[in-house]
């Protein structure tokens, strides 16, 4: 993630930013977490979508297949402990998690993301079987300075409203917005709330959006 965080500075610094709005979701919500504690004077802002701030808690596999509400999920379980290997398994991957996501999945939507897609099926391998099991940023948090918002799914048992709460109540400057009818993919599940939260934000008023 160090390693991810200083391309996103040095895609900064090519582009003439001095300092930037961070958006980061799901594992670039991890990205950007990193990001805020390295490079805080490139941030004037930062957006922390479906977010948690360490490894521990994470869901394990006996604890997806309990479950019992999600289709798929012992074959999700088994996907999420044994990595990715190819890009057959990435697919696999994508399209089994997609109704553990979204409350909306569109297999044929995400078709069509995918073929536009430049994967790296290593990369995202080296995360599943390294930073995934050890990262924690939580006694941490508090040196994000910028204003943060951090945005949870109400249904997202991945990273759930709960780490949410605990990454805003650490961060000096965060609001925290959960969205009462998403999963995992909030931006997919209600895009209008959503883009109402980041407008919201970004016009430094949380009063009705965020």
């Amino acid at each position: 993630m160090a390693n991810h965080a200083a391309d996103v500075d040095a895609l900064g610094q090519y582009l003439g930013l001095e300092r930037i709005v961070l958006f980061g979701t799901s594992y670039g919500g991890f990205v950007s977490q990193q990001f805020a504690l390295d490079f805080p004077d490139s941030l004037s802002g930062l957006f922390l979508c479906r977010p948690r701030p360490a490894t521990a808690s994470w869901p394990t596999r006996s604890g997806w297949s309990k479950n019992r509400a999600l289709p798929s999920s012992r074959k999700s379980a088994k996907l999420w402990e044994e990595g990715l290997k190819t890009e057959e398994a990435l697919h696999e991957y994508f399209v089994t998690m997609g109704p553990i996501y979204s409350r909306d999945f569109d297999e044929e939507a995400f078709g069509v993301g995918w073929r536009r897609t430049i994967w790296n099926v290593e990369q995202l391998d080296n995360w599943f079987a390294g930073e995934r099991r050890s990262f924690d940023f939580t006694d941490r948090l508090s040196e994000i300075t910028c204003p943060t918002l951090v945005m949870s799914g109400a249904h997202d048992w991945i990273c759930t409203p709960e780490q949410g709460r605990i990454m805003s109540e650490r961060i000096p400057r965060a609001h925290h917005k959960i969205f009462a009818n998403s999963g995992h993919s909030v931006g997919q599940d209600e895009p209008e709330a959503f883009l109402a939260a980041m407008r919201g934000f970004l016009a430094g008023d949380c009063s009705a959006g965020c």
